[in-house]
């Protein structure tokens, strides 16, 4: 199971806890996630961490 990247490890072991459909959907959207280590750390979609 390869996930992309910009996944943190905790957004993986989350992912994991929550079943196949949510990583599917997750794979879907990495492309959406910032590249910056303090957005990657939390796992959010770049648009939502901009705004904060």
């Amino acid at each position: 199971m390869m996930l992309h990247p910009s996944v943190s490890l905790r957004g993986q072991e989350f992912l994991e806890t929550r079943g196949e459909k949510r990583l599917s959907n997750m794979k879907k959207k990495t492309t959406r996630y910032a590249s910056s280590g303090d957005a990657r750390k939390d796992g959010f979609p770049i648009r939502n961490k901009q705004r904060i």
